[in-house]
């Protein structure tokens, strides 16, 4: 998560490419992203740019503020079979 002041400057991204980076130097092979489907549009959108792909909607698996349930999204990367990380800005 990204502090409000810091978000939509690369930031996030940034984060997770470093991640990418980190778990090829320690030979693991998969990471998991979960977000809120609907709550997480900018994580999402930083998951698809790096590669990550949904493999498991979690139907009513969160709540939000108000206690109104939200479906979670599960996707992974490869970090094995992805080889090199997609230069994105």
């Amino acid at each position: 998560m990204v502090e409000p002041e810091f978000r939509n400057k690369g930031v996030g991204r940034a984060l997770v490419r470093r991640l990418i980076e980190l778990a090829g130097d320690e030979s693991i092979e998969k990471l998991v992203f979960e977000l809120v489907e609907d709550g997480e549009p900018a994580a999402r959108h930083t998951a698809k740019l790096l590669c990550f792909v949904p493999i498991a909607l979690l139907p009513g698996h969160s709540r939000d503020g108000l206690g109104a349930k939200q479906d979670v999204v599960i996707m992974e990367l490869d970090v094995a079979a992805s080889g090199r990380i997609p230069n994105v800005v």
